[in-house]
């Protein structure tokens, strides 16, 4: 019994690891255009563009670049081990559109803080490309998790506002009728 079980799970997945595979797709390319486009707006002469970063993350882009599938590792390894937690390396905190990405956050934060000789550790220019390859992709990941949706996929204004799940929804990833419209309950 517990075989067949096991190869029934592999099956189902099987069907559905293509819709999981958009991540680690998905969030590389994401960050290979974000860098790509730093780069010509330094080069234009933005001067809202950090040249240190931009550096940084060009002699380490690769690891920039593919950093970005961290925050998916880790969930996967919570839905393949049937572990039931808030992954707050993934999601905002809260929860909600209001939410920071403050793992990621954390991540860059801590190397700096090495960096600037307030910490007892020294981390590379590497372990910096794979702390913002991370906040980059929870940043990436805001419209799918929280942008404010109607029943038919549409973004609600900017965005920016609660779901109430009766019309309005938090995320395509989170609304479960995403794929179809809602229909009006007739009395």
């Amino acid at each position: 019994m517990r075989r067949f079980l096991r190869i029934l799970k592999n099956a189902f997945l099987m069907i559905i690891f293509p819709a999981l595979w958009w991540g680690p797709m998905v969030h590389p390319h994401i960050n290979r255009l974000a860098l790509t486009k730093a780069k010509k707006e330094l080069e234009s002469g933005n001067a809202g563009i950090n040249e240190d970063m931009v550096k940084r993350l060009s002699a380490n882009e690769e690891v920039f670049i593919f950093a970005g599938n961290s925050a998916d590792a880790i969930s996967m390894n919570h839905i393949l081990n049937n572990v039931s937690v808030y992954d707050y390396t993934h999601n905002a905190i809260p929860d909600a559109f209001e939410g920071a990405p403050q793992f990621g956050q954390a991540l860059i934060d801590e190397w700096r803080q090495a960096f600037d000789g307030k910490r007892d550790a020294r981390y590379s220019d590497r372990d910096f490309a794979v702390a913002c390859g991370w906040l980059a992709h929870q940043l990436a990941d805001w419209y799918p998790h929280y942008a404010a949706i109607d029943g038919a996929g549409r973004l609600v204004g900017a965005g920016r506002r609660a779901g109430d799940g009766v019309v309005i929804f938090s995320g395509f990833a989170t609304h479960t009728g995403f794929w179809e419209p809602i229909t009006t309950l007739k009395s």
